[in-house]
Order: C-alpha cells, then sequence, then structure tokens
C-alpha cells in the first residue's frame, strides 16, 4: 500500500508543473472514514469512503500521505462576481455606496473596489467590506464631480485566483451653475475675435438661449452673435441654430470683455465607452464631450481615412494637440462618417507630426500669408514633395470654413471632383520647369489684402519663382 502510494506520488511529481515542486505546503488534516477533501494553496486532495486521512504532513520535498489518495490538482477556476452598476446619474460631492456578491468554488479571500475620476490614468483601490456573503464599498464623494466616475470590481479567491469586472461609468449630476469654463470668451471685431464654442457635459436646458442669455444678455447682433455650421456648409444663426448637444460646436462672438461661460445643470457624459459624433460630408463643427482634454492620438475616424482636424483662434491652423473642454474644432469628412473619442487616458499613444512639415532635400513648402486689416490667413501652402500625386492625394488639406469679416486664400481643384473645390495645401511631385500653383484670394472686408511668401529660399536654385497678378496683369520676380 504505501510502496503504491509513494509511486503514484512520483509519477504526479513528474507531470505537475513547477508550482507542485515549489515551497508549497499542505497543512496536516484528518478527514473521517466518510471521505472528503482537504486544500491548501493551489492543491486539493481527497480521501475516498472507508479511508481516514491521518494527522501528517505534505510537503514539495517529503511527503507524508494516510488513506487512498485519489487526486492531487491545481485549482484555476476564478471567483464569480455578481454586480449591477448604478443607471441614474449620481449627486455630485456624494458617495456612491456599491454591493457585489463574490462567490469561489473554494473561498474568496478578498473583494477590492478600483475607483477613478474620468481622465485619470490609473485607480485608486478600497478594500470592501464583507456581510454574509455581501461585498460593501464606497466612492469617496470628493471623486465625485465634473470629470465623471469610473470604477471595477475585483475578486480573489485563497489560491490568487482573480476575477475583474468590466470597467464602468457613473454619471454625476451637477447642479445650477454645472462645469464653468477657466478662461473667458475673447472680445472684439468680427475680423479677429470669433471663436468655436462647446459644452463637456449633457446640459439640462442645452438651448443657446437657456446657456447663453445669463451671461450674455438677451440676443442682440451687436452685442453677442451665434452661427451652426449646416452639412450643407451654410450658416445658421441664433435663435435658429440647434441646441447644444455633447459634441457639438458653434460659433460665437462677443463685443464685450470678461464673459466667463458656465453651462447650467447637467449630466457628464459617460467615460466608459467611445464617445461617437456624426460627422456629414464636408466641414463639420465638434467639440470635446469630456470636462477633460482629449489628446489626439485617441480620436479617429470610423471610415478610416486620414484625421484632418483644425483650430481656430483668430485664423485656422493645422491642429496636433489634446482637444480640450468647452473648445470647439473643424473636422473634415470626404464622406458621411463618425468621428470617435476615446476617453481612457491610460495608454494613450503620440501623435506623429504633420508629415509636411519635414520637407528633405530638393523638397520644399512655401507658405502664402494674407492679411486685411485685422483678419488673417496664415495656413495657405504650395508644396513640392517626392511623394505626392500630381492629382489629389493625402497630402492636399481642403479650405476650412470662414466666419465673420474675412480674408482667404486656397488653390481652386473643381476639376478634382471631391467634396470640398477648395485646399490650403496643394502638393505636387518633384519640380517641373513651367509648374503654375494658381490660388485665389477672398475678403468681404473693403480693404485692400497684403501677401507675403516664406520658404522661397528653399526652392532648388535653378528655378525662379514668379507672381502673376492676371486680374491686374502684374507680374513680380
Amino acid at each position: 500500500m504505501q510502496i503504491k502510494f509513494f509511486k503514484t506520488i512520483c509519477l504526479i511529481v513528474l507531470i505537475l508543473p513547477t508550482l507542485c515542486l515549489a515551497q508549497t505546503q499542505l497543512k496536516s488534516a484528518t478527514m473521517g472514514t466518510a471521505g472528503g477533501k482537504t486544500e491548501s494553496a493551489s492543491f486539493k486532495m481527497w480521501s475516498s469512503i472507508g479511508q481516514a486521512v491521518q494527522p501528517g504532513n505534505a510537503t514539495s520535498t517529503n511527503f507524508h500521505l494516510y488513506g487512498n489518495l485519489m487526486a492531487l490538482t491545481r485549482d484555476l477556476e476564478l471567483p464569480s462576481v455578481i454586480h449591477t452598476p448604478p443607471t441614474s446619474p449620481q449627486q455630485a460631492g456624494a458617495d456612491i455606496a456599491l454591493q457585489a456578491t463574490a462567490t469561489d468554488n473554494i473561498n474568496v479571500s478578498t473583494c477590492t473596489l478600483l475607483y477613478r475620476q474620468g481622465g485619470v490614468k490609473t485607480f485608486t483601490s478600497s478594500e470592501m467590506t464583507e456581510a454574509e456573503g455581501v461585498y460593501t464599498g464606497t466612492i469617496p464623494g470628493t471623486n465625485v464631480g465634473a470629470n465623471g466616475v469610473e470604477y471595477y470590481i475585483r475578486a480573489e479567491d485563497v489560491n490568487a485566483n482573480i476575477r475583474d469586472t468590466d470597467v464602468y461609468s457613473v454619471r454625476v449630476a451637477l447642479g445650477d451653475n454645472g462645469i464653468t469654463n477657466s478662461s473667458a470668451q475673447p472680445s472684439g471685431s468680427a475680423q479677429s475675435a470669433y471663436r468655436l464654442i462647446s459644452l463637456p457635459l449633457a446640459a439640462t436646458n442645452k438651448k443657446p438661449a437657456d446657456v447663453l442669455e445669463g451671461v450674455l444678455g438677451t440676443y442682440n447682433n451687436t452685442k453677442w452673435r451665434f452661427f451652426e455650421l449646416e452639412s450643407d456648409q451654410t450658416y445658421t444663426e441664433h435663435p435658429n441654430t440647434g441646441d447644444m448637444d455633447p459634441g457639438k460646436a458653434f460659433w460665437l462672438i462677443v463685443k464685450d470683455a470678461d464673459k466667463t461661460i458656465s453651462t447650467g445643470a447637467g449630466n457628464t457624459v459617460r467615460t466608459d465607452a467611445t464617445y461617437s459624433i456624426s460627422l456629414s460630408p464636408g466641414w463639420n463643427l465638434v467639440g470635446n464631450p469630456f470636462n477633460f482634454s482629449i489628446p489626439q492620438a485617441n480620436v479617429t475616424l470610423q471610415s478610416g481615412a486620414a484625421l484632418d482636424i483644425r483650430s481656430y483662434n483668430g485664423n485656422w491652423s493645422n491642429f496636433t494637440g489634446s482637444l480640450a473642454p468647452f473648445q470647439g474644432y473643424a473636422v473634415y469628412a470626404d464622406e458621411s462618417t463618425n468621428l470617435l473619442l476615446n476617453p481612457d487616458l491610460s495608454g494613450v499613444a503620440k501623435i506623429k507630426a504633420d508629415n509636411l512639415l519635414a520637407a528633405k532635400e530638393g523638397e520644399w513648402i512655401i507658405g502664402i500669408e494674407a492679411k486685411c486689416q485685422d483678419a488673417l490667413d496664415i495656413d495657405t501652402r504650395a508644396v513640392s514633395i517626392t511623394k505626392a500625386s500630381e492629382k489629389f492625394d493625402s497630402f492636399d488639406r481642403p479650405e476650412p470654413p470662414v466666419i465673420g469679416d474675412f480674408v482667404s486664400v486656397y488653390f481652386p481643384h473643381p476639376e478634382w471632383e471631391k467634396m470640398s473645390t477648395k485646399y490650403c495645401i496643394d502638393a505636387r511631385p518633384k519640380l517641373e520647369d513651367g509648374d503654375i500653383w494658381e490660388f485665389e484670394i477672398r475678403t468681404n472686408i473693403k480693404e485692400n489684402v497684403s501677401l507675403s511668401f516664406t520658404g522661397v529660399e528653399n526652392v532648388p536654385a535653378e528655378f525662379e519663382i514668379w507672381f502673376v497678378d492676371q486680374t491686374h496683369k502684374l507680374l513680380q520676380n
């Protein structure tokens, strides 16, 4: 009998993973003649009916087993967690009490609540308390605010098997003031003071009048103006605009300085899933629906096309930063698609630099900048780059929309048969003798437009560059 046991044990030791040879120890135990099991660490031991297991000791180096050993196995079964997350918004500043039931085939060791505010990379952990199989934990009210809050629950059994629930988002209900922009709205003329504005939450009263008139007064287009860009690329002015839904941006200009916008009451947007904004073909004005910045690496087009996003600060510029709360941005789409914003910042990749800003030897960029009084257009560029095509390609960028009193410089290309017929970047392959970049200037200001050119010195010396004004029959080297 004992010889058989030792042979069986030797065979089991040879085929089990290295764990069975480590310093895992089975505690002494006694089993009755009715059979049963004893367990410790990652192993279980059974005895059959009629064969009692006597007090003894078993280690990885010296086994002493008595009775009829039936099996020696490792516990790989994960605990089970049953939890129902809150579905309604929770009050800002109030503790959130959560409960879960955790069970295991052996025994649950600990149950932990892990939580964080929206926009935070790491979770804070707090051990939950147990009563009659129900575990209770609390997210402190100091973490329940304008960024929303996320959490998950982790159960671990005595053999270090771990089960994590999904990450859940709790929407937070904010009071009458809601969220206040940290910066005042810039004031000034229609040539330079328009800005794009959005709301970083789902406002309870989301009509522009409800959001803005408390600060800016009753709508008066000599005091402030508010526009929405429609899908047909035309503008609608307040009070005929749509609601200020999260993810939408609008044009706003104010005459008086020091006007700070607040959202009013509302609920934070869920942060446990990608936020989708519907885009129409052409330019779309979008905003960040979260009260924390979203890196551009977390922003993609569902169509898989390259993201063309611009910001406006009195003039347009190509944007490579993070989408900030309360700000607005212009996004171009050649076809109907969705803009996807991922609020999970735990693994953010770096955004690649604009590939047009690093011309190689023999390649060049000429910038064309236009100024008319205080109105500027400084993002127009004629480019010669080896990888470009004579026709439309990913290097070419459409001209963004104009607003207020403006000046606009662009390359017309209706023959490309794209949604946009005007381009602020026109990239061609290697320069050939006689190449022409034709551009147009448009303004609604009754004043002369001054032009300046940058990067001319980078054009190969064997070429001359001439500026030709066909309207006024002017020719300038």
